[in-house]
């Protein structure tokens, strides 16, 4: 009785009944397989709605400023100080920061809003405590950094 060992590459050719020829045929195919599914996924652009724009920066015109405010420094700018309008506090959302703002800002501005931008705590400029990061805490952030306690509204 013959015995086929594993390692040797002709008894495995003898156990699938394959030709050497037939195998190099079989691994070429399973190549350009391969080759030409990776070129068809890294060639393909991406939808317009899976990308996002490019994050505007913030006029250079703001002034920014720093606050402390319950053990953590606030971080936020000013735009249009002097502005006879009704100051806006725009509030970005979670993981953003005030810089989502930076092309809306000149507009408000140019309307006669005085604009505050603020980072919220643990959010871009802004540092956070070790305490529990709360919706009432960032509540009261804000509530802190309203205008009429920085000074420009009565």
């Amino acid at each position: 009785m013959d015995v086929i060992h594993f390692t040797d590459p002709s008894s495995y050719r003898q156990r699938t009944h394959m030709s050497a020829s037939h195998a190099w045929i079989a691994r070429a195919v399973c190549g350009l397989s391969f080759a030409f599914t990776v070129a068809a996924f890294s060639g393909r652009a991406a939808e317009p709605w899976q990308v996002l724009p490019p994050t505007p920066g913030l006029p250079l015109e703001t002034t920014p400023n720093l606050a402390e405010i319950n053990g953590a420094r606030i971080w936020y700018a000013e735009r249009g100080q002097k502005a006879p309008g009704v100051p806006v506090l725009p509030l970005h959302g979670g993981f953003g920061n005030s810089n989502y703002f930076g092309n809306l800002i000149p507009s408000l501005v140019a309307k006669g809003y005085r604009v505050i931008a603020m980072d919220s705590r643990g959010h871009g400029r802004s540092a956070r405590t070790d305490a529990p990061q709360t919706y009432h805490q960032m509540a009261e952030d804000v509530a802190i950094n309203h205008p009429s306690r920085l000074g420009g509204v009565d």
